[in-house]
C-alpha cells in the first residue's frame, strides 16, 4: 500500500515520506523480532500487534485516496464514516501503545527503547500529515 503510494505520488511531502518509510521498516523489524525471538520480552509482541493495528486501520483512508485519485465519487457518508473511524482508532491505538510503554517501564532494554522511539516518530509523523 505505501510502496504503491510512493510510486504514484511524486508530490508527497517529507513528513509523509518519512512516515511511509518508517512504516515499512517497522513492519520488517517487528516481523524479525517476532520470528527470530531476539528477546523474551512480551511487550515487543504487544507493540508489534499495536503497530499492525495501526497500519491496518490505514486501509480505509487508502481506499478513499484511491477514490479521490480515480474520481470514483463515493457517497459523502462513506467519507464521514471512514474519517470518524480513523480518528477514533488512532486515539485508541496510540493510547494503548503508551499504556504498554508505561507498564513495561521497569523491564526496558535497548531493543524495546529503539522500537518505542521509532513508533513515537511514526505516530507524530502521522498526526503531522493528517
Amino acid at each position: 500500500m505505501y510502496i504503491f503510494e510512493f510510486i504514484y505520488d511524486s508530490n508527497m511531502n517529507k513528513a509523509l515520506k518519512m512516515h511511509h518509510i518508517l512504516s515499512v521498516i517497522l513492519t520488517y523489524i517487528t516481523l524479525l523480532w517476532v520470528m527470530h525471538d531476539i528477546t523474551n520480552i512480551i511487550e515487543i509482541l504487544k507493540i508489534g500487534f499495536i503497530f499492525d493495528l495501526f497500519i491496518n486501520s490505514d486501509i480505509p483512508m487508502f481506499i478513499l485516496m484511491l477514490d479521490y485519485r480515480l474520481d470514483l465519487k463515493f457517497p459523502k457518508i462513506i467519507y464521514s464514516i471512514v474519517i470518524k473511524y480513523y480518528i477514533i482508532s488512532r486515539f485508541i491505538i496510540i493510547s494503548y501503545f503508551y499504556y504498554i510503554v508505561y507498564q513495561s517501564f521497569n523491564s526496558m532494554n535497548a531493543s524495546l527503547i529503539v522500537l518505542i522511539l521509532l513508533c513515537t516518530v511514526l505516530f507524530f509523523t502521522q498526526i503531522y500529515v493528517s
